[in-house]
């Protein structure tokens, strides 16, 4: 967002199956309108973008977020960001766990006055939502980034979403099915914890040929003063099944009271073998209970054997955490 001039604040590129699925393809068709129009702007990140505007961006050195912490473990790791420069009046924070089925991402919005908030992931191969059964639109705005979307299909749900990247071995030339490294199948699953008026929207993008032409994105869309957008991305190939059933919000509580999820919010991921695995992040200084965890962390996160019992946890340095 310097002088190279991309708005992508609080963006990540996920590198999964072997090889990065959302690359930042600036200059992806340079000399055509979807370059500037598209790929320069912030729809065209793994960012949130606030009211359709593009992110705040600079020709020189601005300080506009901060990493609050980082975690390095053989198990786990994660990197805590946040901002309240990249929109006027809206906080926001950024928690990405790494572990062995993928990533998690809890990405938090704040605000004293309502916003559309549009979350954005691309990745390599064709999407599907076998979730939520999506329909055809004929744009997905009036103006904008978005005109330039191919095939874009949507709809509100209050479920939890899921949206599915197929990918095969790559071909010559690539075709936007076919662009994987490795020599069999690839999946990447999006999963997202339910929310009340929740729109899912997928679409192409035109692309150079070497990825196909075309690169498949999910937009999450909701209107609120302040939200949580709750994520997994989950990666699997054909000799690696899937090793997710599913995932879930858990209640977290502040001296009884349940809090909103921008005040903290708890996913737990449900594994086929029937372990769990829950991720917490903390916006208040209070501690907070979750299950049998209580910890005043503004990071934590801990498994759950199938017997209940709770194993690694592994939390912010210098708070407390306890096992009732």
């Amino acid at each position: 967002g310097r002088s190279h001039g991309h708005p992508a604040k609080l963006a990540t590129i996920p590198s999964l199956n072997g090889q990065i699925v959302s690359m930042e393809y600036g200059y992806g068709l340079h000399g055509k309108p979807v370059s500037p129009g598209f790929h320069m702007r912030s729809y065209a990140h793994n960012v949130v973008v606030a009211d359709g505007r593009d992110q705040f961006h600079a020709s020189a050195a601005v300080p506009v977020g901060s990493l609050r912490e980082s975690h390095n473990a053989p198990n786990v790791q994660w990197v805590d960001a946040e901002s309240q420069r990249i929109y006027a009046g809206i906080d926001m924070r950024r928690t990405v766990f790494t572990t062995d089925f993928g990533i998690v991402d809890l990405h938090v919005c704040r605000s004293k006055t309502s916003h559309q908030y549009d979350w954005m992931y691309h990745s390599f191969g064709t999407a599907n939502s076998p979730a939520v059964s999506l329909a055809a639109v004929d744009q997905l705005a009036d103006s904008g980034p978005l005109t330039f979307a191919v095939n874009p299909r949507s709809a509100a749900t209050s479920d939890t979403v899921r949206v599915v990247w197929k990918n095969s071995p790559l071909t010559k030339p690539a075709t936007k099915s076919s662009t994987a490294l490795l020599d069999e199948d690839a999946h990447v699953r999006v999963w997202c914890l339910p929310e009340a008026d929740t729109t899912v929207a997928l679409f192409g993008i035109p692309m150079v040929e070497s990825v196909g032409s075309e690169i498949d994105y999910l937009m999450l869309r909701r209107q609120a003063k302040s939200t949580v957008f709750a994520t997994v991305q989950e990666a699997w190939r054909t000799s690696r099944p899937s090793t997710i059933r599913s995932i879930s919000r858990k209640k977290v509580t502040d001296a009884g009271r349940v809090v909103a999820d921008h005040d903290a919010c708890a996913l737990e991921v449900l594994r086929i073998d029937g372990s769990r695995s829950v991720f917490l992040i903390n916006n208040t200084p209070h501690v907070k209970t979750v299950g049998r965890v209580l910890t005043d962390a503004p990071v934590a996160t801990w498994n759950i054997s199938q017997t209940g019992q709770i194993l690694n946890p592994a939390h912010s340095p210098n708070h407390s955490f306890s096992v009732q």
